[in-house]
C-alpha cells in the first residue's frame, strides 16, 4: 500500500474519513534507507509515474519531479501529486493539502521512517512561507521559479514518500466506529464485517500483537483476543 492511498480510504461501514494508519513494516527497508533524501535515487524511484495515458513525455537526460513550464508567461507548475499543470500559487496550496494528509499517519517500523514522516509535516511551514512569498512576486515567473528551487529537494521527498514507499504492513482504525482494519502483504483489507474471517484477523492480531494498540488487541472490533 502506497501510503497516498490513505487520504482516499473510508470506512466502508459508516463512510467515515480520515482513518487513523500506523505502519508497522514497510517493503525494502534497506532500499528506503540508502534512498530517502537522496535526490537522484528518488527521482528515479519516481519514472513511472511520467507516462500518462499512455503517453510519454520526453523528459531527456534532465529528469525533474518537480516540472516547470513558463512558455505561455505564466509559471505553471505540476508533479506526481499535483498532476494538472497550475499557477505556482495554486500548486503550493495543494501541496499543503498533501503535507495535512500525513497527519493521520503514524510510523512503528522504523525511525528512518517516522523521521520521513516528521520533516515532512514540518515542512508545512516553509511551503506556507514559500506561498506568501510567491503571492508577493506577483507575475514574476522568474523570481517565483527561484523560491520553488529552493524547496525542490524536500518536494521531490514529499512526493517519493506518498507514491514510492510500499507500506508492508500496518493497521487502519476508524475513530467514529472503532473498527481496525489490517495491511497484509501490502494490501488494504477493507472489508465490511461480513466479509471478514475471524481465523485470519485473529492472526494478524497475534503476530503483530506487539505493536498493535492493546485496545484492538482486546476490544477490537469486529474480533479481538
Amino acid at each position: 500500500m502506497k501510503p497516498w492511498l490513505s487520504e482516499i480510504l473510508a470506512c466502508p461501514l459508516d463512510k467515515h474519513y480520515p482513518l487513523n494508519l500506523v505502519i508497522f513494516k514497510i517493503e525494502d527497508l534497506d532500499g528506503f534507507l540508502k534512498k530517502a533524501g537522496n535526490m537522484e535515487e528518488m527521482q528515479k524511484d519516481l519514472t513511472f509515474f511520467f507516462k500518462n495515458a499512455g503517453e510519454e513525455r520526453d523528459t531527456g537526460t534532465d529528469l525533474r519531479v518537480i516540472n516547470f513550464d513558463d512558455a505561455s508567461g505564466q509559471l505553471l507548475l505540476f508533479d506526481t501529486l499535483v498532476r494538472k499543470p497550475s499557477p505556482s500559487a495554486v500548486y503550493l496550496e495543494r501541496i499543503v493539502s498533501s503535507i495535512d494528509e500525513l497527519q493521520p499517519i503514524r510510523d512503528i517500523s522504523h525511525e528512518s521512517v517516522k523521521s520521513t514522516i516528521t520533516k515532512l509535516l514540518a515542512f508545512k511551514g516553509t511551503v506556507i512561507k514559500a506561498l506568501d512569498a510567491v503571492k508577493k512576486a506577483g507575475t514574476d515567473a522568474e523570481a517565483q521559479k527561484k523560491l520553488i528551487k529552493e524547496i525542490e529537494p524536500t518536494l521531490v521527498s514529499l512526493n517519493w514518500f506518498k507514491q514510492a514507499v510500499e507500506i508492508e504492513a500496518g493497521v487502519m482504525t476508524c475513530d467514529k466506529c472503532n473498527r481496525w482494519y489490517p495491511i497484509r502483504e501490502s494490501i488494504p483489507q477493507m472489508l465490511p464485517d461480513e466479509l471478514r474471517r475471524e481465523k485470519y484477523d485473529k492472526e494478524f492480531l497475534v503476530a503483530w500483537k506487539e505493536k498493535l494498540d492493546q485496545a484492538i488487541v482486546t476490544q477490537g472490533i469486529p474480533y479481538h483476543l
